[in-house]
């Protein structure tokens, strides 16, 4: 299995969001655009005081990039656009909530961004994880890529992917993950699985935004696979809200100039309810010790 690069974003700088740039770009984009083979979105980036951001539209159209964040998201919303926090320069304080972030970049270049996403997930978000550059010279798929598993090559498609957090970031390496939550199962049962370009190190699975599983010693292949149970839960009171479980994968550096990289693949994040059957089965685990947590509710 050799994933290679199927569709690319082309998104104008903020320097660079007058009409003659953007009509450049939108040019550039339908040139490159080869139905079903690769797709590219148009898109910008923008700046203000909620951060950076990137704005990436389902097809050419004209440029709109207001100068607040309100009407940014309103415009993005009504064009049916993504919005996704672009950690740079300026790093978004999430304290500003609109519906229109659906997404966050978790990786760039070749660096891990992935404490934004965790800060996400701390307040009440749940984004797509997104992997990306900030290359103004057009090497393409050189640093942090997105795996998406979209039902067909159309722009439609990836974005209705993304939006439904069928995706992984990486910081390069071409690394493919399958992450999924059985959340039916009487405790969460957590599947990561995949196929890297080296042997796996370290899987981490993380809860809320906190880690609660570390499994190593895995076969010395780039395929992998691993199911946890969150039998933590049984020693936890009943939850408030949903579960919100995503997983990191990091595999071996097979670069002798640079041992010390850590390749590594974060999984979008999967949130879950559990019944009130699930929680009752943890109360009778745990010997019928009830411990519902304030707003919990049993039934």
């Amino acid at each position: 299995l050799t994933p290679h690069i199927q569709t690319a974003g082309g998104l104008a700088h903020p320097d660079d969001t007058g009409r003659t740039p953007w009509d450049a770009l939108l040019g550039e984009v339908a040139r490159a655009n080869d139905p079903e083979r690769f797709v590219v979105l148009p898109g910008f980036e923008w700046q203000g005081p909620e951060g950076d951001h990137c704005v990436v539209m389902p097809e050419p159209g004209p440029l709109a990039a207001p100068a607040s964040f309100g009407a940014l998201a309103d415009s993005v919303i009504a064009r049916q656009a993504l919005l996704s926090a672009h950690q740079i320069y300026l790093p978004s304080t999430f304290e500003h909530y609109t519906p229109a972030l659906e997404a966050v970049e978790v990786t760039r270049d070749v660096k891990s961004t992935e404490e934004i996403g965790l800060d996400a997930i701390r307040k009440g978000l749940v984004p797509a994880f997104l992997g990306c550059s900030d290359t103004h010279g057009g090497a393409l798929g050189a640093t942090s890529i997105t795996g998406v598993r979209a039902r067909a090559r159309t722009a439609e498609a990836i974005l209705e992917a993304i939006r439904a957090r069928r995706t992984w970031a990486t910081n390069g390496e071409r690394i493919v993950l399958d992450f999924s939550v059985d959340h039916l199962a009487p405790v969460p049962r957590v599947t990561v699985r995949g196929v890297g370009t080296a042997p796996i190190d370290v899987i981490e699975i993380y809860r809320n935004a906190e880690l609660v599983a570390r499994a190593t010693g895995f076969p010395d292949t780039p395929e992998f696979e691993f199911v946890w149970e969150d039998e933590d839960l049984l020693h936890t009171e009943c939850v408030a809200g949903p579960l919100v479980y995503h997983a990191k994968v990091i595999q071996t550096s097979l670069n002798k100039y640079a041992p010390s990289r850590r390749d590594l693949a974060i999984a979008s994040p999967v949130a879950i309810e559990l019944s009130a059957a699930q929680w009752e089965e943890s109360y009778r685990r745990r010997g019928g010790i009830a411990t519902l947590a304030p707003g919990a509710v049993l039934g």
